[in-house]
């Protein structure tokens, strides 16, 4: 008997510290995550439900969507309050590939009951999923609710008639503010509407946690907030900021400012193979009534029209419009990560508004509804680098950081390059480089008459390429004009391809600059890379591994490049 097994259980699990640091600072308060006693830069993206009907959602589809975002050097999800408490197998996925998680409890943009059946039936769902995910390592931080209480700050508190130093601070959202009217709400409903809200997030969820987390993780009340009972900042708590709001510039990305960036983006439409799955061919513009259910997002396809008439040229058909639609979200999304984290440490962390589609639609995701990377996401893997490059030039200044989430510091030189569209140099400097571990350095800052001399800008490409050796450890591009202010020119790609055993090489040279080249095919695959620039000289390679039978891939494979657009 006494060898007698009476109960047993196996998990899979890991041994970490992780601590949300919130201190003073010269600033005001610091926003960080740190692991193991080193701060980490979060570089992420929110996800949401893989699907409307989570059943449908299978162990595969989950394994590729948790690899696609590992192999754009993603280690951080906020798994968003509107959605789920996912499945096991997700957490498992990102305990395995050492993706942190921003778990929030499944509140968003609502006030709850503050009855007593309703907060033990809370109580009943925190217990068991607290329970459920305590042991997986890859959970880093508990949040109360997506939204509630900026929107309390910034909306509801008009409503109840209460004064709001964030509503008068909103800026260009000022105006769709002001059509909420101030209703005359008695005193005392107005104490019980807060008082539910305060013994919901600020007393029940700790509670709980405080007894049944045994692993002691840090809990943060609502997403986002400056602090507790704090507004939102820039200089202390996270922030969600989308430009789409009041549709201000891309360039406002250099300038904004927060300490963590947990929710921002702007959406785009899917790529061609994906709208044919849900369109007929007289549903192909952007305008038709089945494009436009398609997106959900706030002013829909019209304001996304009015941002690509804002920095592209025209696209000259259906195609080549959901094509720009891309490449416009990549190029803002590659302003706004590489701001965010060049401002490090002012700023430690980037999650973008999304990861993954609930269904095939127009969307702020990477990944469109069957785990397919669009431009966006190969944008992220390049501006997620462990060592990255920053050139911007805004305005009439160029300023050029390097990032570096290595821990070690190292020595390298800046080669700096202003070339025209046939490849000929116009400009080269060189400069030695020391980067200390784990940081961000500027390194080079010129006003514009210095920088660019008398180079049009409508003819020229600046790229950055950072060596140790002689030899390139990363590079970077920026433009010196906004695309539709390029004087692109017709480029001759050529192309050469190899059959592999899964699937084909493809080798690309051109005569002339070509901006984000995009390759495709009527089959679904996986390109190693794509949406990239090509310069004359370079030879490109490219490995691609289709999911079916391809009968003529030569013949099948399109090459397009942001000229051929118009």
């Amino acid at each position: 008997m006494n060898d007698l097994i009476l109960d047993e259980i196996s998990v899979y699990t890991g041994i970490r510290n992780a601590r949300l640091v919130i201190e003073p600072d010269k600033y005001g308060k610091s926003f960080y995550f740190e692991i193991n006693g080193v701060p980490v830069f979060a570089k992420g993206a929110n996800y949401v439900p893989a699907d409307i009907f989570p059943s449908r959602v299978t162990p595969e589809h989950y394994r590729k969507l948790i690899e696609s975002a590992a192999a754009v050097n993603i280690n951080m999800l906020r798994v968003w309050g509107g959605g789920i408490y996912e499945s096991d197998l997700f957490y498992d996925l990102c305990d395995q590939y050492g993706i942190m998680v921003w778990q929030d409890f499944m509140f968003a943009i609502v006030f709850t009951p503050g009855h007593d059946d309703f907060l033990n039936n809370v109580k009943r769902e925190l217990v068991d999923n607290i329970s459920r995910l305590r042991n997986h390592p890859s959970i880093v931080l508990w949040c109360g609710n997506n939204e509630t209480e900026v929107l309390w700050d910034l909306i509801y508190k008009r409503f109840f008639g209460i004064k709001s130093t964030l509503a008068e601070t909103a800026g260009g959202i000022s105006g769709w503010l002001n059509m909420i009217p101030q209703t005359p709400v008695k005193q005392e409903t107005t104490e019980k509407v807060m008082k539910s809200y305060d013994d919901l997030f600020y007393k029940l969820i700790p509670e709980v946690l405080k007894e049944y987390d045994l692993n002691n993780r840090p809990y943060w009340p609502s997403s986002p907030i400056g602090g507790y009972k704090e507004p939102v900042n820039p200089f202390s708590g996270d922030f969600h900021y989308y430009i789409a709001l009041s549709e201000t510039p891309f360039e406002d990305y250099y300038t904004s400012r927060s300490r963590f960036y947990s929710e921002h983006g702007i959406h785009s439409l899917p790529d061609f193979n994906t709208v044919k799955k849900f369109t007929e061919s007289s549903d192909c513009d952007y305008l038709s009534p089945v494009m436009q259910y398609h997106n959900r997002a706030m002013g829909g396809n019209q304001l996304l029209d009015r941002y690509i008439k804002r920095y592209y040229r025209y696209p000259k058909d259906f195609e080549s419009y959901l094509y720009v639609a891309q490449v416009m979200q990549a190029d803002a999304m590659k302003i706004a990560l590489e701001s965010h984290r060049r401002s490090r440490p002012y700023t430690m962390g980037t999650l973008y508004w999304m990861l993954n589609d609930v269904w095939p639609a127009a969307s702020w995701a990477s990944l469109n509804y069957e785990n397919h990377w669009k431009a966006l996401h190969y944008q992220v893997r390049n501006s997620f680098r462990k060592i990255l490059v920053v050139p911007q030039f805004n305005k009439d200044t160029f300023k050029l950081h390097i990032v570096s989430d290595s821990l070690k510091p190292f020595k390298a030189t800046a080669e700096i390059t202003i070339m025209n569209f046939d490849g000929k140099k116009l400009r080269d400097i060189s400069l030695p480089v020391n980067v200390e571990a784990n940081s961000s350095v500027m390194v080079l800052e010129k006003t514009a008459k210095e920088f660019l001399a008398g180079i049009d800008t409508a003819n020229a490409v600046c790229k950055v390429r950072l060596l140790q050796n002689k030899k390139e450890i990363t590079s970077n591009e920026c433009l010196l004009a906004a695309p539709k202010n390029l004087n692109l020119p017709k480029a001759n790609i050529e192309r050469k391809i190899f059959p592999l055993k899964d699937g084909y090489s493809i080798e690309l040279t051109t005569d002339k600059y070509a901006r984000r080249v995009c390759l495709s095919t009527d089959h679904d695959g996986f390109f190693s890379d794509n949406y990239f620039d090509l310069t004359p000289g370079q030879v490109k390679k490219v490995h691609f591994k289709p999911e079916g039978e391809i009968i003529d891939f030569e013949k099948d494979l399109k090459v397009t490049s942001l000229r051929d657009s118009w």
